[in-house]
């Protein structure tokens, strides 16, 4: 069964329940009402009348002893003083003995009646509702002492208006409630169509996803719970949208990365092949052979190295970084020393310039690698007698180490894509012999972001490249 009609069935039976109870219950109360009302009457009738009948007996004692017919004869005038059509007066004597029944009927034989009387003692009061035909009376009994003499005063009311007036309210309320149900088809048809809207969206929703639609939303009417489900829903599908995005780019990448990495290792092994083959096939003069032997040699380092830094690469991938604060001066330094004879070999002037109060949290063999990687990267760019700085200072909650040189920079359309995998802009490097195969930067930027930093690259042909690491500051 669909949540409509499920919620729709469920709002019917509650609202029939409810009303049918609640109908019935104040029905019924009223009639409850009513009744002690007249209950209430009778004993205020009865009472009125035993006083009466007491006074009236009291005038036509005789001989000190009340006898049944001044009982009646005091009966009747009290009757006459208070006569009502609707109500009925016997007398019964304190053995339960009839005396006296008004008006022109049988005396009662009734063994409610009978029952009720017997067990009316001294001071008690009780009462039966009898039904003859289409009629209903209230028998209210009393024991009563009149002219000290113990005496039973039954009263009869006539309540049949009040069962009237009870099964004409009955009616009125069948008729109210085939009213109301109607209404309340039409009510909770449109009540369960607004709550199943929202839901029915969510649903189209999900099963455009389920078609790999991740772009669809759903509309948002309120700010209810479907209404922040129904925002949740969405922010979800942005997310997967974004990852599917990023999983597409993801292998966009790794496509070209196979591609590059499958001609890196084409160029070089070809070389290899040729050479290995001359070499052994062909008689040569020494010198051709130590040449052919070099240049296998230095093809075998550039593998050497690609398949290194393709270790490193995958081993980043899955790192869990350790670590530790450093003081950024001392280390900087400390990396300056180390390449200071590779700089003076190249009459190249590296200096340091760095804030001595700044620590940084990272992991120190991972950050002296990206040092030692663009330290590397402006010697190859620079010509001799050039000068590499590196520099350290803190600025607004951050910690920036920039590596700048004056070397020959780098093209403008080149520069967007210096920290992709294999990606030389300058061309001549490449089968240079220097072992140089376009991951030093991808990797430094992986692991700068494993340090959750920032690397800005700027450059200009002709006057140098500054590469900025942003770091958070230690607190």
């Amino acid at each position: 069964m669909k949540l409509f009609w499920k919620i729709f069935f469920s709002v019917m039976a509650v609202t029939t329940v409810v009303f049918c109870v609640s109908g019935h219950i104040l029905i019924y109360s009223f009639f409850k009402s009513e009744l002690a009302r007249e209950i209430e009457e009778a004993d205020m009738q009865s009472k009125a009348f035993g006083k009466s009948l007491n006074v009236s007996v009291l005038m036509l004692e005789k001989d000190g002893v009340v006898s049944d017919e001044e009982l009646l004869e005091g009966s009747s005038t009290v009757r006459l003083a208070d006569n009502k059509k609707t109500v009925q007066v016997n007398l019964y004597s304190e053995a339960g003995e009839l005396l006296e029944e008004a008006g022109e009927d049988e005396p009662s034989a009734d063994r409610g009646v009978r029952e009720l009387i017997e067990k009316t003692d001294k001071g008690r009061e009780g009462y039966i509702i009898l039904r003859a035909g289409e009629s209903y009376a209230l028998h209210f009994v009393s024991f009563q002492e009149i002219a000290e003499r113990g005496v039973q005063i039954e009263l009869v009311r006539d309540i049949t208006g009040i069962f009237q007036q009870k099964d004409d309210m009955y009616e009125i309320y069948m008729r109210c409630m085939f009213a109301l149900f109607a209404v309340t088809i039409l009510a909770a048809a449109v009540l369960t169509a607004w709550i199943v809207r929202p839901i029915q969206r969510l649903t189209a929703g999900g099963n455009e996803f389920a078609r790999g639609n991740f772009a669809e939303r759903i509309q948002v009417t309120g700010q209810d719970e479907l209404g922040h489900l129904a925002e949740q829903f969405n922010k979800m599908g942005e997310r997967i949208n974004s990852s599917m995005e990023e999983l597409r780019m993801a292998a966009v990448r790794q496509e070209q990365f196979t591609g590059s990495f499958a001609h890196e290792l084409k160029t070089p092994l070809t070389s290899i092949i040729g050479y290995a083959e001359m070499l052994r096939t062909r008689k040569m003069p020494e010198e051709t052979r130590m040449q052919y032997g070099d240049y296998i040699f230095r093809q075998g380092k550039r593998l050497e190295s690609l398949a290194k830094k393709m270790m490193d690469i995958t081993v980043l991938e899955k790192a869990e970084i350790q670590k530790k604060n450093i003081w950024v001066s001392g280390f900087l330094e400390e990396i300056a020393g180390e390449m200071a004879p590779v700089c003076e070999k190249h009459d190249i002037c590296l200096s340091v310039n760095a804030q001595d109060d700044l620590m940084l949290c990272a992991d120190p063999e991972l950050l002296k690698s990206v040092i030692l990687n663009l330290i590397d990267n402006s010697i190859k760019a620079l010509e001799r007698e050039g000068k590499i700085q590196i520099t350290a200072e803190g600025k607004e909650h951050i910690i920036e180490i920039a590596v700048i040189d004056n070397g020959k920079g780098i093209a403008k359309e080149d520069l967007p894509r210096v920290t992709e995998s294999f990606y030389m802009g300058d061309k001549s490097r490449k089968n240079d012999g220097s072992g140089s195969v376009g991951l030093g930067l991808a990797i430094s930027r992986r692991i700068v972001e494993l340090h959750h930093a920032k690397m800005k690259i700027s450059s200009k042909e002709g006057i140098g490249t500054k590469v900025i690491i942003q770091f958070p500051e230690v607190r």
